[in-house]
């Protein structure tokens, strides 16, 4: 991944006092626009924040030796975190209301819980391969506006402004990996505080692709968020 020029790409200096301001811009912007209260910005922005680590974890589960790395960017306390909870916090009531959604076991068995199997029914899974690292940002705003347009009913001013926080964090995702800064170029943030919205916006753009194919097709419809 760090030597894929079309992912990462190393820089000559530390971004986070530029980032930092940029962001600030981006928060006062929002009080301005009424969509952020003082209150807020004063804890979405860390005046001290960390800087992101780069490692990877082996995936033992894959059975092959050596085994496949899973990148893992460790960015707890790191200057986009509270951002990111913000925008997680926006679309977190809407997900349970995608057709289709699924939670956990129990959401399975109700989904499941009048279906009838037929012979000539088949399982079909689809899933994003390295969604960290694949998806073109410019996609990843794309499904994220229609999203926002599809399953809310914030204001549009509101729309625009999480679509530009996230287009923020998509373009001014970095990290250090043994003294060196990179920046991402393609995909959403590694981070171990994926409860927010970088694991979600991978499955967005899964719902943008697949829901029209699998609803032709479909029996029952369902994706895992």
């Amino acid at each position: 991944m760090l030597q894929d020029a079309n992912t990462c790409r190393p820089l000559d200096k530390n971004p986070l006092p530029l980032f930092q301001k940029k962001l600030y811009d981006l928060l006062s912007d929002g009080c301005d626009l009424g969509n952020l209260s003082k209150k807020e910005i004063d804890y979405i922005y860390i005046e001290h924040p960390v800087i992101a680590i780069f490692h990877a974890l082996p995936k033992v589960h894959k059975g092959v030796f050596p085994p496949p790395m899973r990148p893992i960017v460790v960015g707890i306390g790191s200057y986009a975190e509270r951002i990111s909870e913000w925008v997680d916090s926006l679309r977190q009531p809407l997900v349970p209301h995608i057709p289709g959604f699924l939670k956990d076991t129990r959401t399975v068995l109700q989904a499941f819980e009048n279906f009838r199997w037929q012979s000539e029914f088949m399982w079909v899974v689809a899933d994003v391969v390295s969604p960290y690292t694949s998806i073109p940002h410019n996609l990843a705003i794309i499904a994220l506006r229609w999203f926002l347009l599809v399953y809310s009913d914030y204001m549009s001013e509101l729309q625009d402004y999480v679509c530009t926080s996230v287009e923020f964090l998509l373009k001014h995702n970095f990290f250090m990996f043994k003294g060196q800064y990179y920046l991402q170029l393609s995909g959403v943030s590694i981070a171990l505080h994926s409860k927010h919205f970088d694991g979600l916006v991978g499955k967005m753009l899964s719902l943008c692709r697949y829901k029209s194919f699998f609803q032709q097709h479909k029996i029952v419809w369902t994706l895992y968020l």
